[in-house]
């Protein structure tokens, strides 16, 4: 029982070295531009705005989805029709700090 009682401690400890902060969502309602490297540089009008802005977003392990990748090009190549939704994650690490991964896209055609 007492090895019990030390052991929650740790378990509970174990799972706190990142904590989720926040979530960050752009909704974009023209893409004029995609780069990707080791980060992906996304350069459109975000919804509600009127001049292109270029927003960084981290790659996860396997970078954007597919699906993502394509939907971003499918609103190149027709400005106007969709919006794109995208998310990132923050998460804490108390050894590096703050850390950003890539969260999720979705795709609205507008008419």
């Amino acid at each position: 029982m007492i090895g019990l009682k030390r052991a929650a401690p740790l378990a509970v400890m174990w799972l706190l070295p990142f904590t989720a902060q926040a979530d960050t969502t752009y909704v974009f309602s023209t893409v004029t531009g995609i780069q990707y490297g080791s980060t992906a540089y996304i350069t459109g009008v975000l919804a509600g705005q009127s001049t292109p802005s270029t927003v960084q977003f981290p790659l996860g392990t396997d970078g954007f989805s597919p699906r993502c990748e394509n939907w971003l090009d499918l609103m190149i190549s027709n400005p106007a029709v969709f919006t794109i939704t995208l998310t990132t994650h923050t998460i804490t690490d108390p050894v590096i700090g703050p850390v950003d991964s890539f969260g999720s896209c979705t795709l609205n055609r507008l008419y």
